[in-house]
């Protein structure tokens, strides 16, 4: 398993839709959405960033008048 070169937590990479890298917890949680009235548990991985608190060292600045 790789780590975070920010806050050394264990992550895991995939490529995105786009083909582009991106960071993943290691471990998956729990989500609970609402479809057609009900609850259901979803079982999946978030994006690394919002749980590391070095995140903004590596956020690339976007150049003016790039989108």
């Amino acid at each position: 398993m790789k780590t975070c070169k920010g806050c050394g937590a264990e992550i895991r990479w995939i490529k995105t839709e786009a083909g582009k890298a991106m960071p993943l917890d290691a471990n998956p949680r729990n989500f609970y959405v609402e479809y057609d009235g009900k609850w259901r548990m979803l079982r999946g991985y978030e994006p690394h960033w919002g749980s590391c608190e070095e995140a903004k060292r590596f956020k690339k600045e976007k150049i003016k008048g790039t989108p």
